[in-house]
Formats: C-alpha cells, structure tokens, sequence
C-alpha cells in the first residue's frame, strides 16, 4: 500500500523548486488530503485495493496508524505526443549500441 495525495500539480512545482528545509516539507505535507491506496499480505481482504481510502486528520495528525505504507516519489508525467516520445527516446545515447 502507498499513501497518495490529491495535489499532485504543488508536488511537481516541487521538481524546480526543492524543499530548502524540514519546516517547508511539515507546511506542504500537512495541507491537503491524504489517501492510502493498495494492499500488501497485511491488508484486509475485504478492502478494494484499488480504492484511494481517505486518511483521517484531527488537530493536524492522522487518527489511523497504518501498518505497511510506504511512500513513492512520483510526479506526474508531462503531456507529449507519442510520436515527441518515441523521438526523445531514440536520441537517448544509452539506449542504442
């Protein structure tokens, strides 16, 4: 399971603009909503592994611990037609031999 957030256009603002200190990622990382995604051999079987299940703040904290959660750095991907695509790649020296 992976925690998720709705705010993925902040998060890749993030990419030329980096977090300078841990205050700055405390302020990003406490507004918003959160979501818990997935499962692992942990996870109940009745729960929909692919159903975003909101995590519950009070006072700023989480009201659920979850065990198994990790995080994934992912950004959203930029919008290019496939044909800029398949050009990118092949001008990628490591790619050919």
């Amino acid at each position: 399971a992976e925690f998720v957030c709705e705010d993925a256009k902040s998060l890749d603002k993030k990419i030329d603009s980096p977090f300078t200190n841990a205050d700055e990622v405390k302020s990003f990382l406490t507004r918003g909503d959160y979501y818990v995604i997935g499962g692992s051999g942990l996870t109940s079987p009745v729960l929909i592994k692919t159903t975003p299940y909101k995590v519950p703040y009070k006072a700023g904290k989480p009201k659920e611990l979850y065990s198994d959660v990790g995080f994934r750095l992912a950004f959203s991907s930029p919008h290019k037609k496939l044909s800029e695509e398949l050009s990118t790649l092949l001008r990628k020296s490591y790619l050919i031999d």
